[in-house]
This record gives structure tokens, C-alpha cells and sequence, in this order.
């Protein structure tokens, strides 16, 4: 403990802290000196359950005398706080606990609409869009400031600043200032990121559409900010977005947030699923990404077996994906009548007409391939799992999470052993429950 104080006494010298920040430090001090070896065992062993709250964290951060200097005065000092560089930085801050974790620096700086608006502010004017003309995010020397688009957006008391974009072709990672005029964003739940417990997230749920390039707009699915609060009012997160087809080139990515949502662990539990806080709006955002095509990369792969195939890989810095097929079936007109696509889709489709969207149809319904179930594994030349995240009938997509990637191991197996490839304790074990698999080097 005598390391640390001359370290604080040292830093102290060099930053001022306020009095009472101070006093709170040192009564902590003598708080944990008096802890009993049994009162601390307790502390870690709660501290470890997987529910536990963003305040039992806080807590504990004090308890167990985790708090750094960093922590004594960013959170407890606003001042302080308010000088922490964050557009055009969230990726240094969010990115070593988010699902789909790397090394994400010197990637594409956004301006920093809010010194633009405070600009326009005391000039009297009002910017509705955001151009490139104020590098206010000052990238590093590797990164370039984008074009002109819309950076910021406002509605119902919430205000979504764009930080910075990167995309791999498959999927646009975009990181984003959120602010709250009514604040809880403290509040929010974490939630686990690593397949052992090691990581931790907040996360606030986002709807809407989207779209890159010339796509169609797409509909925001499990679509999440993750990241954590700075304060209560302000958090900052990324969010991942996949594409159906292969981004290539510069485009643009156009996000239209419709409604964001985040959970609370203040307050009584409730049995439903909805989210505590819930607040609808418009968002709209434009901002211009260039695709990365120096570090990323597809390989074929085109193994068989048993009617089915691993097709390809994607391989980049976040991610792998694992592109398969897989044997089929369709709906004839002799077991699927219109009278059972009526029963099924008809009060569905009137639902669907008023919203504004396309009904399903008959015809669509016969077209439909019901793929055989299926699951996939990789392991590297070391013989480390990557962590499999979601997929659909067709590919499979995987979190790098700081894994070293010189070849890949990749292993498919049917529906005879269920859930047992994705449960497998190692590489021997996968082998031995797949039916298909194939060797990748990089």
C-alpha cells in the first residue's frame, strides 16, 4: 500500500484534486485496512456472480481498493471528466470488452459535430449537417477525416454523436456518443462478452434501419451500442452491422435509429423481457466508410460430405465467418395448401400491410428453403477455440477476440449430436463429433 500512496501523493503534486475527493481516498484506505481476510473473501465471491449490478461493481471497484487515479478524479471530478477525449477515441475505450474485441486504432475519425454546434451556438447560426471542414477529432496519423455527412442527431431529450467507422466488408463497426437528458445510463446492466466470464459490457438496444453502398434498407436485428457509461448521462458504444453481400470500395452508411433501449438493475424485478427505459425518435445519421481490404480476406474452402459443404471463409481482424451449405427441403402445393398458408399468414399479413411493409405470399412460401440444421467450430494452429456469436442457414460468424490466427481448424457437424460440437471441451473432442472438416492457412 506505501507504492501507492507515493504514487498519488506524486500525482497529486502534478494534477489538483478537490479536498473532498481526497478525503473520500484516504477514509477508503483506512476502510479496507480494517476489512477482516473473511469480509474480503465474501467480497470476491460476489463480485464474481455473473447478476451482479453496475452499483455492487462500483462498490466493489472501492472495496477492494481497485480505485486508480484515473477513477479518483475522472468520475468523481465532472471537470475532470469533461476532459477525457472521446469522439474520435471510443474505439480506445470500448473495444478490449465488446463481443467482437481487437486492436481498432487508426481507424476512421468522424468530425466532432458537438465543437460544430457549439461553434454554430455562439455565431447564432444552426448546422443541420455536419461536413469535414473542422477536423475537430484530430485521427491519428494513419487515419483520414471523412467527408461530409451527418455526424449528430437528436430527438426526445437523446443525442447520438458519431465517433468513428470502420468496415471489413462483411460487417460496419461505427462508434457513437450517446447522451441522456434524463440520465440512468449508470443503471445499466453488464452483461458478459468471453465465452469464461472475463469480459464485461453495457449495452443500449437499438431499432431502425440501414443500409451501405447502394443495399436496400435493412431492418436493425439484435442490433446492440455496447460499451459502457461514462457518466450518468453520457455513454459511449459500438455497434456492429452485417452485410448480406460483400462491401467493396468506399460508400456510405446510412442509419436511421428509430428507438433506443436500455435495461436497468435499480428497482424491483419484473418477469418480462422489456427493457426499463424505452425512449422513441428519430435518428438519422450519413457518414462515409471506406472498406478495408489490406487486412481482410476471403479463402475457398469447398469441402463435402453428406450433402453438406464449407463453402468458403471470411477472415478478418474481428471476425471470421464460415460460409456453408446444407441439404434442403421446400413446400409442395399437395402439403402445403393455400388454405394452410391462409390460416397461417393471414392475420399476419394484414399486420404487416399496415405497417407499411410487404406481405408474404403463397408463392413465397413454396420458394422457401428449410435448411437441415447444422453447427460449426474453429479452432487455431494452437488449438484455442474462437468464440461462434450467431449465424444463420448459410454462414456462421465468429469473434477473433485477440486470438492469434496463422490456421484454422474448421469442423461441421449435423443434427445427430445437437448442441455437442458448440459444447466440445477441445479440438479432439470436435473432431470426433463432426462430420465434415477442413484445414485453412492464412
Amino acid at each position: 500500500m506505501r507504492n501507492y500512496d507515493d504514487f498519488i501523493d506524486g500525482l497529486r503534486q502534478d494534477v489538483q484534486i478537490p479536498d473532498e475527493v481526497w478525503s473520500q481516498y484516504t477514509e477508503t484506505l483506512e476502510h479496507i485496512e480494517q476489512m477482516s481476510d473473511q469480509r474480503k473473501e465474501v467480497y470476491h465471491m460476489r463480485r464474481n456472480e455473473k447478476n451482479k449490478s453496475r452499483r455492487m461493481i462500483k462498490a466493489a471497484a472501492v472495496a477492494g481498493a481497485l480505485v486508480t487515479a484515473t477513477g479518483i478524479f475522472s468520475f468523481a471530478n465532472p471537470v475532470a471528466a469533461a476532459k477525457l477525449p472521446l469522439i474520435g477515441h471510443i474505439f480506445e475505450h470500448v473495444a478490449e470488452d465488446a463481443t467482437f474485441s481487437g486492436d481498432y486504432q487508426n481507424k476512421t475519425a468522424l468530425p466532432d459535430a458537438r465543437q460544430k454546434d457549439a461553434a454554430s451556438a455562439a455565431t447564432g447560426t444552426t448546422a443541420a449537417q455536419n461536413d469535414s471542414t473542422q477536423d475537430a477529432a484530430q485521427p491519428s496519423a494513419d487515419a483520414q477525416a471523412a467527408p461530409g455527412g451527418i455526424f449528430r442527431a437528436a430527438a426526445n431529450g437523446i443525442t447520438v454523436t458519431a465517433s468513428e467507422i470502420y468496415s471489413d466488408g462483411y460487417s460496419v463497426y461505427l462508434t457513437a456518443e450517446i447522451t441522456s437528458d434524463a440520465g440512468g445510463f449508470t443503471d445499466i446492466p453488464d452483461h458478459y462478452t468471453r465465452r469464461f466470464e472475463e469480459k464485461t459490457s453495457q449495452s443500449i438496444h437499438a431499432m431502425g434501419t440501414w443500409h451501405a453502398g447502394n443495399a436496400a434498407d435493412t431492418a436493425l436485428s439484435n442490433s446492440v451500442f455496447e460499451g459502457k457509461a461514462v457518466d450518468d448521462h453520457t455513454f459511449i458504444g459500438m455497434l456492429k452491422l452485417d452485410a448480406e453481400t460483400l462491401l467493396t470500395g468506399d460508400g456510405r452508411l446510412c442509419l436511421e435509429l428509430s428507438e433506443l433501449s436500455y435495461d436497468s438493475d435499480i428497482g424491483p424485478d419484473r418477469e418480462d423481457i422489456t427493457p426499463a427505459n424505452c425512449i422513441t425518435g428519430t435518428w438519422k445519421l450519413d457518414i462515409p466508410y471506406s472498406v478495408d481490404d489490406r487486412q481482410c480476406k476471403e479463402l475457398p474452402v469447398d469441402k463435402a460430405a453428406g450433402g453438406y459443404r464449407i463453402e468458403k471463409v471470411f477472415v478478418s481482424p474481428y471476425q471470421v465467418i464460415v460460409f456453408c451449405d446444407a441439404p434442403y427441403t421446400t413446400l409442395s402445393p399437395e402439403t402445403y395448401t393455400r388454405e394452410d398458408f391462409e390460416a397461417q399468414w393471414g392475420k399476419k399479413n394484414d399486420e404487416i400491410a399496415a405497417a407499411g411493409d410487404t406481405p408474404v405470399t403463397y408463392e413465397d412460401m413454396l420458394d422457401k428453403k428449410f435448411y437441415d440444421y447444422f453447427e460449426t467450430a474453429i479452432f487455431n494452429q494452437d488449438g484455442q477455440a474462437l468464440s461462434m456469436q450467431y449465424g444463420d442457414d448459410k454462414k456462421c460468424i465468429f469473434a477473433v477476440q485477440d486470438l492469434d490466427l496463422q490456421t484454422l481448424h474448421i469442423y461441421l457437424a449435423d443434427e445427430s449430436n445437437e448442441l455437442g460440437l458448440i459444447k466440445a471441451a477441445n479440438e479432439q473432442e470436435a473432431k470426433k463429433l463432426s462430420i465434415l472438416d477442413a484445414q485453412i492457412t492464412l
